[in-house]
Order: C-alpha cells, then sequence, then structure tokens
C-alpha cells in the first residue's frame, strides 16, 4: 500500500478515536420531562388567545362545508386605503402575526388574516 494511502487511512482512525473519546467526556443532559398540563388542541385552535377578534365564515370548498376563521382589523392611524392580506401554512395560526398586524395597522393599512 504506498505511504500516502497509509497516512490517510491512520489520521482517519485516529480523528475517529479523538471523536469517540471527546464524545464520551460531554455532559450528556437528561431528557426533559413531558409536560402535564399540555391538552390537545383543535383544528380552529379555539384555545390559542388570538390578539384581535376572530369572525367566521361558513362556505363550501370542494363540495364540503367548512368554517374558516379569520381577523379583520382596521388601520389604527390614518387610512391609507389598502388593505394587505396575511397567509400562513398549514402549521401556524394568524395569532403568529400580531408584531406583524400592529405595525401595518399603525402605518394605516386594514390587515385580514384567515386561518
Amino acid at each position: 500500500m504506498p505511504l500516502h494511502l497509509r497516512v490517510l487511512y491512520l489520521s482517519l482512525l485516529l480523528l475517529g478515536a479523538a471523536a469517540a473519546a471527546d464524545a464520551q467526556n460531554q455532559n450528556i443532559l437528561p431528557p426533559v420531562p413531558t409536560p402535564t398540563d399540555v391538552k390537545p388542541g383543535s383544528i380552529t385552535c379555539d384555545e390559542c388567545p388570538y390578539p384581535y377578534p376572530s369572525t367566521y365564515l361558513d362556505i363550501s370548498v370542494y363540495n364540503q362545508d367548512v368554517r374558516i376563521s379569520y381577523m379583520d382589523v382596521g388601520p389604527t392611524s390614518t387610512v391609507n386605503g389598502h388593505t394587505v392580506l396575511l397567509l400562513h401554512g398549514n402549521n401556524f395560526g394568524g395569532f403568529y402575526f400580531k408584531a406583524l398586524i400592529d405595525g401595518m395597522t399603525a402605518a394605516g393599512f386594514r390587515v385580514i388574516v384567515p386561518d
């Protein structure tokens, strides 16, 4: 076997041994206990504290009746005549947008956030 391959293999072996020894010296924390006060969430996030009142709209989507919740927040300063629609993905709710809603309404925008 050529010398450069021997040096490479030996270096990799020493590096692996050093990493294994270092991993054994790390302080391993115990697992975090599961909170006892966590309850299942509803599909409508009714238990989530929304920063503004929600309104519901009953519509039909693909021949199925659904109920959509949305916040419609008016401007808190001089009205600029523009409306902003904030959309989110499936793993978020409109309540995540509180800071953005506050900033947009302070700038004169009407903000609508459907869930």
